[in-house]
């Protein structure tokens, strides 16, 4: 589990970036950190980094659907919308 602990800092810069709060962020990552937890026996392979962050991103995007349900889509996310996300008008 250490080696998902390394890229806790990562894993809060993504969620804050999504969410826009660093309040929001340090929910997030903690469901997420526990989602890692929970599912750690599980991970196979030598990229920690990208298996956390995805559970980071995909915490984010149901997080954001359940307390700002106007933003629940990515389409309706300034920040993602922004950067041209080629799938920013798929629903969640």
């Amino acid at each position: 589990m250490q080696t998902v602990m390394t890229h806790f800092d990562e894993a809060y810069n993504l969620a804050r970036w999504l969410t826009g709060s660093a309040a929001d962020a340090e929910d997030v990552v903690q469901e997420s950190l526990m989602k890692a937890f929970r599912l750690f026996t599980g991970f196979r392979g030598p990229q920690a980094k990208p298996w956390l962050l995805t559970i980071v991103r995909r915490t984010s995007f149901t997080w954001l659907a359940v307390n700002r349900p106007s933003e629940g889509r990515v389409g309706h996310c300034p920040r993602i919308a922004h950067h041209g996300n080629r799938h920013a008008s798929t629903t969640l």
